[in-house]
């Protein structure tokens, strides 16, 4: 079946024309053509840079309408739609020069392929550049100065990104064209994804069920699929040093084209020991214990990934198959499994081991991304498979009479996720545009370890949707759609021994009820983006969403040892169904960018852990937290501005805030983040010697309020404020571009705790003074050229 309908496909392909198109890039104030401009089309997966002359070439563009971009550093980004049925060799691009660093991106959507000023939702896009952060271990990290999203984390190198205070099931995080499937349930479980690897990010704040089903409901972080490198080989070296925890970082990248194929493939190694902290104790319970040489013993760690991709790129389809394997061993404080002692958190003598207890992940997948140029549209298929392996490991104890397990494994999950997806870009006729699509998933979930959180299990998930855009007029676009989706929960009973006495068995306690559910419910969208001036963009938008209740809240039953508590499912809940609004209001001049997006979300039957009045039987346990369900609201505001008074000197600001509030117990939600402030100041000079092209140097002071809205048994967190200091040098060797990074996060070494920590609840800060210096080296073995 796969193989006739990929036959149909290639034949149905090779119907569109292709035509000549070609033009020049020039400045709008001079009406110089412009070097070097990146010219690229998304739908016609085209690209090329200009030459001398500001000239462009693609000498086999696919028929239809195409979106055309240009960028250049300095000037606005270029978008306009160009309807190709025949050769067209006299196009003109006109560029603006601007101050603004995040004008000269190309805010366009590669999933709705529609420019930002066209779609009813806020969109970020990070760039490569961008993305290389000397101050980030975790890919998470890197989105945390966007407004809006914030990261829970245990340790230094285990988190997850928080967005709008949703996380976990609520925020979908695709990688490869695959939703990224990790066991994402649990707060201590990270995301397995090469912090070095990313290319280019898209960022939805917001409902985005639509698209990318019930647990999108939320937000989504999209990061693309390995781009098309140029004709001929170029590779890269990035290395990342940071002080506080002796983290060393190195990751190398090699990519080659030669006609219609091209090959990639990164590897990226790290290790980094016990972080420091600015205190020489923590107080849990009442009891004060030393943390000895301001160090929290076995919190380091080792990561080992592998990437690689082979493509085909013709006029007619674009095909990518991609395998990657990420290894991370991660230390975990040793207060975080049971009540932490002065033994248990003694000085080892060793900064760099990792003992127990201790996590083991891997992450496989096997994924294949296709792009079908077909006559009436142009068809897009993602699939694959993905194995999440994730072992812990602590020392082994008793629970009453059972026998003292071998084996300090307490826990392995093995979850295999096989997805499916295709969507259809229909041309435009007229003012609309329509996408139709569908997806599905498969998992299986099995187990093992002498303790137990979750039975075996399976889920099957498939949706089918519609996404529509009309242009009412030149300036204001309407966009919306609908989706149906059907899923399906099934796992099997499992009980455990009861002792009596010594290996003597008096009866089994049920652990897990047998589930066999199906849920099926709807999302459907609606919004307006209004341009009056180019100086203007208002955007509206409400969704109705939902979110099917996955495995943890339907089966866990146990000591979930990374959250101090024992967790318990509830195999009667129903889907979580969102009511959703949003709002953004953009201004931009020559100099100035202000952004403001308030939001609202309704939430029926929201599931989160409840405390109840009982405690676990279970060796340290403590209070048993039930998943229950309670209608909830989350609101708030994020606003971003950015500044140049003066050219050289660039000023950015943002604030953002969110109030979570349970109707029900007119309390707070759990892990809701608090009012953060961010200003940051820089100073970036541009250099006209051979060598040195550009360096800058600035500054940021973050301030976090305090967080007293707060669910039942939940701490306090006292607010907070930290500095940070950077400079970057950008040096020119023959035709490649060097970059060397330095900073300083946490200047002043100041105390502070964070609120989304899992290491909150032992009252231990984050990392103190950390230095870092970050290097990038590329390298080639041509010049930049035309690439079709």
């Amino acid at each position: 079946m796969i193989l006739c309908l990929m036959v149909v496909i290639c034949h149905s392909s090779t119907q569109a024309q292709n035509f000549v198109v070609a033009g020049t890039v020039i400045d709008k104030t001079t009406g110089e053509p412009l070097t070097g401009v990146f010219v690229h089309s998304h739908e016609a997966h085209l690209l090329c840079y200009t030459d001398s002359l500001g000239r462009f070439l693609f000498p086999s563009f696919p028929a239809g309408s195409h979106h055309l971009h240009a960028e250049l550093t300095g000037y606005v980004g270029f978008a306009e739609y160009y309807t190709i049925s025949q050769d067209t060799t006299s196009l003109i691009l006109i560029l603006e020069e601007s101050t603004i660093e995040l004008r000269s991106l190309v805010i366009e959507s590669e999933v709705f392929l529609s420019s930002y000023k066209a779609q009813s939702q806020d969109l970020i896009i990070l760039s490569k550049d961008e993305l290389k952060d000397g101050n980030a271990m975790t890919l998470s990290q890197k989105f945390t100065r966007l407004p809006g999203i914030h990261q829970q984390q245990t340790g230094a190198s285990i988190s997850r990104p928080v967005m709008r205070g949703l996380q976990g099931n609520r925020i979908v995080v695709s990688d490869l064209g695959m939703k990224q499937e990790g066991q994402q349930w649990g707060t201590d479980h990270g995301l397995e994804i090469d912090a070095f690897g990313a290319e280019r990010v898209e960022v939805i704040k917001g409902p985005a069920s639509l698209l990318y089903g019930s647990d999108a409901l939320g937000g989504v972080i999209r990061i693309q699929t390995p781009s098309i490198p140029m004709p001929g080989w170029r590779g890269e070296v990035q290395s990342l040093a940071r002080t506080n925890n002796d983290y060393l970082a190195s990751s190398v990248s090699l990519e080659a084209a030669k006609g219609k194929w091209f090959v990639k493939g990164r590897t990226t190694w790290a290790e980094f020991g016990d972080y420091r902290v600015p205190a020489s104790s923590f107080t849990y319970l009442n009891r004060t214990l030393p943390i000895n040489n301001q160090r929290l013993r076995n919190t380091g760690g080792r990561e080992l990934h592998y990437q690689s991709t082979f493509g085909y790129v013709s006029e007619s389809m674009t095909l990518k198959w991609t395998w990657s394997h990420f290894h991370q061993k991660n230390g975990l404080f040793p207060g975080i499994v049971g009540i932490p002692t002065a033994t248990s958190v003694r000085d080892d003598g060793d900064t760099r081991d990792i003992d127990l207890p201790h996590q083991l992940v891997d992450h496989m997948k096997m994924a294949f991304n296709g792009v079908f140029n077909l006559e009436k549209g142009q068809l897009k298929v993602d699939g694959g498979w993905q194995r999440n392996h994730r072992q812990e490991l602590i020392r082994p104890h008793r629970n009453g009479y059972a026998p003292l397990p071998s084996t300090p494994l307490a826990h392995q999950l093995r979850l295999s996720t096989w997805q499916l997806a295709a969507r259809y870009h229909l041309h435009r006729r007229g003012p609309w545009k329509f996408i139709p699509g569908i997806s599905s998933s498969i998992q299986r979930n099995t187990r093992e370890g002498w303790e137990f959180l979750l039975p075996n299990h399976r889920s099957v998930d498939a949706g089918v949707f519609l996404y529509a855009e009309y242009d009412i007029q030149d300036n204001l676009v309407w966009s919306g759609g609908a989706r149906l989706d059907y899923g399906e929960r099934h796992s099997t009973a499992f009980s455990l021994a009861n002792y009596s006495s010594e290996n003597v068995i008096s009866g089994y306690s049920l652990r897990a009820p047998e589930v066999d559910r199906s849920f099926f419910n709807w999302s459907a969208s609606s919004g307006l983006s209004y341009t009056p001036s180019n100086k203007w963009n208002l955007k509206a938008n409400v969704a109705r969403s939902f979110r099917i209740p996955n495995a943890a809240e339907l089966l866990i039953n146990g000591v979930h040892h990374g959250t101090f508590r024992h967790e318990q499912g509830d195999a009667s809940l129903k889907s979580e169904i969102g009511y959703q609004a949003d709002v953004s209001l953009l201004f931009e001049l020559d100099d100035v960018y202000c952004k403001l997006t308030p939001y609202f979300n309704y939430f029926e039957g929201y599931i989160y852990l409840r405390p109840s009045a009982r405690f676990s039987e279970l060796p340290d346990g403590g209070q048993v937290y039930i998943y229950s369900q309670h209608d909830a609201i989350f609101t708030g505001a994020e606003l971003y501005t950015e500044w140049h008074p003066v050219k050289p000197i660039h000023i950015e600001w943002t604030v953002d805030g969110v109030y979570s509030y349970n109707i029900t117990t007119t309390l707070a939600l759990p892990f809701t983040p608090p009012l953060r402030n961010r200003l940051q100041v820089s100073y970036e000079k541009e250099m006209e010697s051979s060598g040195l092209q550009s360096w800058n140097v600035g500054g940021a002071w973050v301030i976090w309020a305090n967080q007293s809205n707060v669910d039942r048994n939940e701490l306090n967190t006292p607010g907070a404020g930290v500095v940070e200091l950077f400079t970057a040098i950008s040096l020119k060797f023959g035709q490649e571009m060097c970059t060397l990074k330095l900073g300083v996060q946490n200047l002043f070494n100041r105390y502070y705790m964070s609120h989304l920590s899992a290491y909150r609840a032992l009252s231990l800060p984050e990392q103190g003074r950390n230095y870092s210096i970050y290097l990038t080296i590329p390298f080639s073995g041509n010049k930049k050229q035309n690439s079709n």
